[in-house]
């Protein structure tokens, strides 16, 4: 009886531990053009496996890469500001605009340095506070 009492009380704390958990994670493709969590500001996290993982924050970060997706189509993104690599690294900000390409994509098109540049984002996984993503090269209309 005191096993079975036991086990009761594992599956109610799984249960009321599952339905607690407030996290959105979205993986399905259809529902990051019509969720808001895309929209805002993301900073550079790590890069594994050729996916950036990028954290929610509330402004961008002088000295690091991100960008911010506005509800408007509109895009900015702050990365480095010359053609060299090689640290120190100096940053701006560029304009852009950002829309859905299906599924879970994204086309980018902004600024940089040498003029405009164009890429395709896919979205591997969106919650409140992370973003993690696999950046295509070059100009998106190319890619299948």
């Amino acid at each position: 009886m005191k096993n079975i009492k036991n086990i009761l009380a594992l599956i109610l704390i799984t249960i009321f531990a599952i339905s607690c958990d407030d996290s959105s994670t979205i993986t399905n493709p259809d529902l990051i053009g019509s969720s808001k969590l895309l929209h805002g500001t993301w900073v550079y996290d790590n890069f594994t496996d050729d996916i950036t993982t990028l954290k929610r924050t509330v402004k961008l970060d002088s000295s690091s890469y991100g960008f911010i997706f506005f509800e408007n189509g509109s895009f900015l993104e702050r990365k480095s500001s010359d053609w060299c690599g090689t640290p120190p690294i100096s940053y701006a900000n560029f304009s852009g605009t950002w829309t859905l390409a299906g599924e879970n994509y994204i086309n980018i098109s902004v600024g940089y340095w040498g003029g405009i540049t164009n890429y395709r984002i896919e979205v591997i996984s969106i919650s409140d506070t992370e973003l993690k993503i696999k950046y295509y090269y070059p100009f998106y209309n190319n890619l299948n």
